[in-house]
């Protein structure tokens, strides 16, 4: 059992602008659903909010994928409703674009967790998948 604090941005933060699969103007979705070289727009006017889960299923240094039943938000931090079961899907690593299109600077990792209840829950830069 460990409690897992960490800051979290909603998923609107992160928008389409390309995608093979995805629909523009969508949010970042899991790892799954996102092919790579989807591009985003980052919205700056989001702000993170540190979220607590109570990880009581398997290894207390991993938070495994498919384990909602295990993953219990206990402080949402205004952005997610405590009690909320939630997966850990993915991580995608972002980086930025420049003006031509050519990534630049370091890769960010990016953890996506979906959440298995409803929540409670403009300056931009492209980033892509990678």
């Amino acid at each position: 059992m460990a409690a897992r604090s960490f800051y979290a941005i909603d998923s609107g933060s992160l928008t389409v602008i390309f995608s093979s699969s995805q629909t523009v103007g969508d949010s970042v979705i899991n790892n799954s659903d996102s092919p790579n070289c989807t591009q985003y727009v980052f919205g700056s006017g989001w702000s993170t909010r540190q979220i607590t889960v109570e990880d009581t299923g398997g290894s207390v240094d991993t938070m495994e994928d498919d384990n909602s039943a295990n993953h219990i938000i206990t402080d949402g931090g205004g952005l997610v409703t405590n009690g909320n079961a939630v997966e850990a899907e993915s991580f995608i690593q972002l980086q930025e674009l420049d003006a031509g299109g050519t990534r630049s600077g370091r890769l960010s990792p990016l953890s996506c967790f979906r959440r298995m209840a409803p929540r409670a829950m403009s300056g931009a830069t492209p980033l892509t998948r990678r």
